[in-house]
């Protein structure tokens, strides 16, 4: 028997579209510093400019290297923010289904495990020559009873019920 819908607590469709675009495009870019990593390693050191000798092993293994571990960086960074990112949360009774950015089928919860919320303002200026850049996006934190496990709600969800995430905190 299939479950019923529940109350729908936050649904995030698109900012959660900006997220994977960016996460999408972050994602090429890291295969292009993977590509640029084995072209430096394979050839660095060989044009006329460079003096037309490969550079020692240990000078191309570090210089590429740390270009690898910069693109695993990001991909790392890419796949946890989209692990913690919410897309929907709905209740039905004692049941949480909180549905992430990475994940397409719903994690279950039971409202019990949620231990706090925290809401952030998210807002920045930045002075610049070409003017100012102004930054506004809050976020709100729900930490859970499992301390490497938390989610992240963008406060400018389509629907964003405060009332009852505060409610969960408190159940």
């Amino acid at each position: 028997m299939a479950a019923r819908p529940g109350k729908l607590i936050v649904l995030n469709k698109k900012q959660a579209l900006k997220v994977k675009l960016a996460s999408w495009v972050l994602m090429l870019a890291s295969i292009a510093i993977v590509y640029a990593a084995f072209t430096i390693f394979n050839s660095w050191g060989i044009s006329p400019a460079d003096g037309g000798q490969l550079k020692p092993f240990n000078q191309r293994l570090i210089f590429s290297g740390s270009l690898l571990i910069m693109a695993m960086s990001i991909v790392a960074g890419i796949i946890y923010y989209r692990h913690i990112y919410v897309i929907s949360i709905s209740r039905n009774g004692d049941i949480l289904q909180i549905t992430t950015s990475l994940h397409k089928t719903p994690l279950t919860l039971n409202p019990a495990d949620i231990t706090s919320s925290s809401h952030h303002s998210g807002q920045m200026t930045v002075m610049r020559s070409s003017g100012v850049i102004s930054v506004n996006a809050p976020w709100i934190i729900l930490k859970t009873t499992n301390p490497t496990r938390h989610f992240l709600i963008d406060a400018q969800s389509e629907i964003l019920d405060v009332a009852a995430i505060k409610k969960l905190v408190r159940d």
